[in-house]
Protein backbone atom coordinates (compact mmCIF):
# COMPACT_ATOMS: atom_id res chain seq x y z
CA UNK A 1 0.00 0.00 0.00
CA UNK A 2 0.93 3.51 -0.59
CA UNK A 3 2.72 5.14 2.63
CA UNK A 4 -0.63 7.84 4.05
CA UNK A 5 -0.21 11.48 5.08
CA UNK A 6 -3.13 11.92 6.60
CA UNK A 7 -5.10 10.21 9.73
CA UNK A 8 -8.77 10.91 9.31
CA UNK A 9 -11.23 9.15 11.45
CA UNK A 10 -14.48 7.75 9.61
CA UNK A 11 -16.77 7.27 12.72
CA UNK A 12 -19.80 5.36 11.00
CA UNK A 13 -19.48 4.10 7.64
CA UNK A 14 -22.15 1.65 5.80
CA UNK A 15 -20.86 -0.40 2.95
CA UNK A 16 -24.49 -1.47 2.20
CA UNK A 17 -25.01 2.13 0.57
CA UNK A 18 -22.33 1.13 -2.45
CA UNK A 19 -24.61 -1.14 -3.15
CA UNK A 20 -27.72 -0.18 -3.82
CA UNK A 21 -29.78 -1.06 -5.93
CA UNK A 22 -28.50 -4.97 -5.72
CA UNK A 23 -29.89 -8.18 -4.26
CA UNK A 24 -30.30 -7.00 -0.17
CA UNK A 25 -26.26 -8.31 1.30
CA UNK A 26 -28.00 -10.58 3.68
CA UNK A 27 -28.04 -13.16 0.10
CA UNK A 28 -24.30 -12.38 -0.39
CA UNK A 29 -21.97 -14.94 -0.43
CA UNK A 30 -19.02 -14.62 1.72
CA UNK A 31 -16.50 -13.83 -0.65
CA UNK A 32 -18.27 -11.59 -2.44
CA UNK A 33 -18.64 -9.37 1.18
CA UNK A 34 -15.65 -9.17 1.61
CA UNK A 35 -14.91 -7.94 -1.72
CA UNK A 36 -17.16 -5.24 -0.78
CA UNK A 37 -15.87 -4.02 2.07
CA UNK A 38 -12.22 -4.16 0.58
CA UNK A 39 -13.71 -1.97 -2.10
CA UNK A 40 -15.25 0.15 0.58
CA UNK A 41 -12.05 0.11 3.24
CA UNK A 42 -10.11 0.66 0.08
CA UNK A 43 -12.16 3.96 -1.19
CA UNK A 44 -11.99 5.28 2.88
CA UNK A 45 -7.70 4.83 2.06
CA UNK A 46 -8.12 6.89 -0.93
CA UNK A 47 -9.75 9.78 1.04
CA UNK A 48 -7.54 9.52 3.79
CA UNK A 49 -9.01 7.61 6.21
CA UNK A 50 -6.59 6.01 8.79
CA UNK A 51 -9.16 4.70 11.41
CA UNK A 52 -12.95 3.29 9.99
CA UNK A 53 -15.73 2.40 12.35
CA UNK A 54 -17.72 0.61 9.95
CA UNK A 55 -20.89 -2.01 9.87
CA UNK A 56 -20.25 -5.33 10.52
CA UNK A 57 -23.41 -7.18 11.42
CA UNK A 58 -22.31 -10.76 8.93
CA UNK A 59 -19.08 -11.75 11.50
CA UNK A 60 -16.61 -10.87 8.36
CA UNK A 61 -12.76 -11.06 10.18
CA UNK A 62 -11.87 -8.08 8.59
CA UNK A 63 -8.50 -7.79 10.33
CA UNK A 64 -6.32 -8.89 7.03
CA UNK A 65 -7.64 -5.91 5.25
CA UNK A 66 -7.29 -3.77 8.23
CA UNK A 67 -2.97 -4.69 7.84
CA UNK A 68 -3.28 -4.61 3.86
CA UNK A 69 -4.35 -1.21 4.25
CA UNK A 70 -2.47 -0.19 7.43
CA UNK A 71 -6.08 1.22 8.98
CA UNK A 72 -7.07 0.57 12.44
CA UNK A 73 -10.93 -1.02 11.79
CA UNK A 74 -13.69 -1.12 14.30
CA UNK A 75 -16.80 -2.85 13.81
CA UNK A 76 -19.91 -1.50 14.75
CA UNK A 77 -22.33 -3.75 15.74
CA UNK A 78 -26.61 -3.91 16.83
CA UNK A 79 -26.66 -6.11 19.74
CA UNK A 80 -28.99 -8.95 17.92
CA UNK A 81 -26.15 -9.39 16.06
CA UNK A 82 -22.87 -9.59 18.72
CA UNK A 83 -23.53 -13.04 19.70
CA UNK A 84 -22.32 -14.43 16.14
CA UNK A 85 -18.82 -12.19 16.20
CA UNK A 86 -16.18 -14.33 16.65
CA UNK A 87 -14.30 -14.10 20.26
CA UNK A 88 -10.98 -12.37 18.64
CA UNK A 89 -13.14 -9.24 17.04
CA UNK A 90 -14.28 -8.20 21.09
CA UNK A 91 -10.71 -7.51 21.95
CA UNK A 92 -8.32 -4.57 21.26
CA UNK A 93 -11.31 -2.24 21.35
CA UNK A 94 -12.57 -3.81 17.81
CA UNK A 95 -15.45 -3.76 18.37
CA UNK A 96 -19.07 -0.74 19.15
CA UNK A 97 -22.75 -1.37 20.28
CA UNK A 98 -24.92 0.34 18.14
CA UNK A 99 -28.10 1.36 19.36
CA UNK A 100 -30.47 2.81 16.93
CA UNK A 101 -34.04 3.64 16.95
CA UNK A 102 -34.32 4.63 20.49
CA UNK A 103 -37.36 5.44 20.53
CA UNK A 104 -38.80 1.96 19.76
CA UNK A 105 -36.67 0.05 22.04
CA UNK A 106 -38.22 -1.36 25.70
CA UNK A 107 -36.73 -0.55 28.86
CA UNK A 108 -35.66 -4.56 29.24
CA UNK A 109 -33.80 -5.00 25.56
CA UNK A 110 -32.36 -1.58 26.90
CA UNK A 111 -31.21 -2.77 29.87
CA UNK A 112 -29.55 -6.15 28.34
CA UNK A 113 -27.47 -4.29 26.23
CA UNK A 114 -26.35 -1.87 29.07
CA UNK A 115 -25.64 -4.72 31.08
CA UNK A 116 -23.64 -6.39 28.15
CA UNK A 117 -21.67 -3.57 26.97
CA UNK A 118 -20.28 -3.80 30.91
CA UNK A 119 -19.88 -7.45 30.80
CA UNK A 120 -17.05 -7.06 28.20
CA UNK A 121 -16.44 -3.46 28.03
CA UNK A 122 -17.65 -2.37 24.96
CA UNK A 123 -18.57 1.50 24.30
CA UNK A 124 -22.34 1.98 22.55
CA UNK A 125 -22.38 4.29 19.73
CA UNK A 126 -26.14 5.53 20.27
CA UNK A 127 -28.10 7.35 17.42
CA UNK A 128 -29.80 10.73 19.15
CA UNK A 129 -31.08 13.66 18.46
CA UNK A 130 -30.25 13.01 14.33
CA UNK A 131 -33.90 14.48 13.99
CA UNK A 132 -37.00 16.36 15.80
CA UNK A 133 -39.00 13.30 15.20
CA UNK A 134 -37.09 10.90 17.55
CA UNK A 135 -36.61 12.90 20.71
CA UNK A 136 -40.58 14.01 20.26
CA UNK A 137 -40.88 10.48 20.25
CA UNK A 138 -38.62 9.72 23.01
CA UNK A 139 -39.70 12.67 25.17
CA UNK A 140 -43.67 11.44 24.22
CA UNK A 141 -42.84 7.64 25.55
CA UNK A 142 -40.89 8.46 28.80
CA UNK A 143 -42.81 11.87 29.54
CA UNK A 144 -39.05 13.18 30.36
CA UNK A 145 -36.34 15.12 28.08
CA UNK A 146 -34.98 13.18 25.88
CA UNK A 147 -31.13 13.64 27.54
CA UNK A 148 -32.35 11.87 30.37
CA UNK A 149 -33.93 9.28 29.07
CA UNK A 150 -30.13 8.32 28.30
CA UNK A 151 -29.69 8.49 31.41
CA UNK A 152 -32.38 6.48 33.01
CA UNK A 153 -31.33 3.94 30.57
CA UNK A 154 -28.03 3.21 31.83
CA UNK A 155 -26.75 4.37 28.50
CA UNK A 156 -24.82 6.98 30.43
CA UNK A 157 -22.40 4.42 32.46
CA UNK A 158 -20.81 3.17 29.84
CA UNK A 159 -18.42 4.77 26.90
CA UNK A 160 -20.95 6.58 24.77
CA UNK A 161 -20.80 7.94 21.77
CA UNK A 162 -23.60 10.19 20.25
CA UNK A 163 -24.28 10.34 16.52
CA UNK A 164 -26.28 12.63 15.22
CA UNK A 165 -26.69 15.40 18.00
CA UNK A 166 -28.16 18.15 15.28
CA UNK A 167 -31.30 19.32 17.83
CA UNK A 168 -29.45 19.16 21.43
CA UNK A 169 -29.98 22.02 23.12
CA UNK A 170 -27.50 23.72 26.19
CA UNK A 171 -29.28 21.51 29.22
CA UNK A 172 -28.95 18.02 27.32
CA UNK A 173 -24.97 19.15 26.79
CA UNK A 174 -24.62 20.61 30.30
CA UNK A 175 -25.93 16.54 31.33
CA UNK A 176 -23.62 15.01 29.30
CA UNK A 177 -20.45 16.91 30.70
CA UNK A 178 -21.30 14.29 33.67
CA UNK A 179 -20.39 11.21 31.57
CA UNK A 180 -17.94 9.83 29.40
CA UNK A 181 -19.68 11.52 26.51
CA UNK A 182 -17.91 11.95 22.43
CA UNK A 183 -20.07 13.40 19.66
CA UNK A 184 -20.50 11.96 16.05
CA UNK A 185 -21.34 14.10 13.60
CA UNK A 186 -21.88 13.55 9.73
CA UNK A 187 -22.91 16.78 7.97
CA UNK A 188 -22.78 15.74 4.04
CA UNK A 189 -25.56 13.08 4.55
CA UNK A 190 -27.35 14.61 6.84
CA UNK A 191 -27.62 17.98 4.30
CA UNK A 192 -28.23 14.94 1.55
CA UNK A 193 -31.17 13.79 3.36
CA UNK A 194 -32.49 17.33 4.88
CA UNK A 195 -32.19 16.40 8.34
CA UNK A 196 -30.87 19.62 9.45
CA UNK A 197 -27.74 20.97 10.99
CA UNK A 198 -25.84 21.61 13.90
CA UNK A 199 -24.56 24.58 15.88
CA UNK A 200 -20.98 23.54 16.39
CA UNK A 201 -20.23 26.58 18.53
CA UNK A 202 -21.85 24.30 21.25
CA UNK A 203 -19.69 21.57 20.68
CA UNK A 204 -16.24 23.18 20.00
CA UNK A 205 -14.58 22.59 23.18
CA UNK A 206 -16.01 18.79 23.46
CA UNK A 207 -14.63 15.70 21.97
CA UNK A 208 -16.42 14.82 18.83
CA UNK A 209 -15.54 13.15 15.31
CA UNK A 210 -16.65 13.11 11.54
CA UNK A 211 -18.64 10.05 9.50
CA UNK A 212 -19.61 9.70 6.32
CA UNK A 213 -22.79 7.46 6.96
CA UNK A 214 -24.16 7.10 3.47
CA UNK A 215 -23.02 9.02 1.61
CA UNK A 216 -19.37 10.16 -0.17
CA UNK A 217 -16.40 9.21 2.03
CA UNK A 218 -15.49 13.25 2.24
CA UNK A 219 -13.68 13.57 5.61
CA UNK A 220 -12.62 17.10 4.66
CA UNK A 221 -15.64 18.04 3.23
CA UNK A 222 -17.63 17.39 6.21
CA UNK A 223 -15.73 19.55 7.95
CA UNK A 224 -15.94 22.44 5.56
CA UNK A 225 -19.78 21.85 5.13
CA UNK A 226 -20.02 22.21 9.14
CA UNK A 227 -18.26 25.22 8.65
CA UNK A 228 -19.97 27.02 6.69
CA UNK A 229 -23.42 25.75 7.52
CA UNK A 230 -22.39 26.81 11.30
CA UNK A 231 -20.87 30.62 9.73
CA UNK A 232 -24.47 30.80 8.36
CA UNK A 233 -26.26 29.87 11.32
CA UNK A 234 -24.05 32.39 13.54
CA UNK A 235 -23.92 34.76 11.37
CA UNK A 236 -20.00 35.10 11.33
CA UNK A 237 -17.16 33.43 10.10
CA UNK A 238 -15.06 33.97 13.25
CA UNK A 239 -16.43 32.75 16.07
CA UNK A 240 -15.00 29.79 15.91
CA UNK A 241 -11.26 29.01 15.27
CA UNK A 242 -10.24 27.33 12.40
CA UNK A 243 -7.76 24.99 14.75
CA UNK A 244 -11.70 23.15 16.41
CA UNK A 245 -12.32 22.35 12.88
CA UNK A 246 -8.96 20.88 12.17
CA UNK A 247 -9.85 19.13 15.26
CA UNK A 248 -12.47 16.93 13.87
CA UNK A 249 -10.34 15.34 11.46
CA UNK A 250 -7.64 15.87 13.33
CA UNK A 251 -4.94 18.01 11.53
CA UNK A 252 -2.89 20.83 13.24
CA UNK A 253 -1.26 23.33 11.63
CA UNK A 254 -1.96 27.29 10.70
CA UNK A 255 -4.92 28.81 10.29
CA UNK A 256 -4.17 29.01 6.03
CA UNK A 257 -3.17 25.25 6.47
CA UNK A 258 -5.91 24.03 8.05
CA UNK A 259 -8.43 26.50 5.42
CA UNK A 260 -6.51 24.84 2.17
CA UNK A 261 -7.08 21.51 3.83
CA UNK A 262 -11.02 22.26 4.82
CA UNK A 263 -11.21 23.39 1.30
CA UNK A 264 -8.96 20.33 -0.68
CA UNK A 265 -10.78 17.56 -2.44
CA UNK A 266 -8.32 14.72 -0.81
CA UNK A 267 -7.70 11.54 -3.22
CA UNK A 268 -4.50 9.45 -2.47
CA UNK A 269 -3.17 6.74 -4.41
CA UNK A 270 -3.69 3.08 -3.57
CA UNK A 271 -2.14 0.25 -5.46
CA UNK A 272 -4.23 -1.87 -7.33
CA UNK A 273 -7.16 0.11 -6.53
CA UNK A 274 -8.21 0.44 -10.52
CA UNK A 275 -8.08 -3.44 -10.77
CA UNK A 276 -10.25 -3.61 -7.19
CA UNK A 277 -12.90 -0.63 -8.54
CA UNK A 278 -13.48 -2.91 -11.69
CA UNK A 279 -13.95 -6.36 -10.11
CA UNK A 280 -16.89 -4.63 -7.55
CA UNK A 281 -18.28 -2.66 -10.67
CA UNK A 282 -18.70 -6.24 -12.20
CA UNK A 283 -19.87 -7.80 -9.33
CA UNK A 284 -22.50 -5.14 -8.24
CA UNK A 285 -23.71 -5.42 -12.03
CA UNK A 286 -24.38 -8.87 -11.42
CA UNK A 287 -25.88 -8.48 -8.33
CA UNK A 288 -28.55 -5.85 -9.69
CA UNK A 289 -29.20 -8.35 -13.05
CA UNK A 290 -30.35 -10.82 -10.51
CA UNK A 291 -32.45 -8.63 -7.89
Amino acid sequence: MTKQIYDFKNCYCDAACFAQGAKPLKFWQKDELLLLYEYVIAKNFTSGVKELWIINDFNLDLSPLAQKYSMKIKNIVKMENINALASSMLVNDGVVIEVDKLEELGEREASEIVSFSARLNLPLLVHFGQDLYSLGALDKKYKVPPERVLEELGFLDRKCYLFGCNYLDKDALSLFENYEVEYIFSPLDDGENGRGFLNFKLYENKVCHLASREGEIDMTGNANFLRLSTNNLLSSAEMIALSSYGRLLPFESDDDEILRLLKSKITLPCENFAELEQKFCNLLAEKREKN
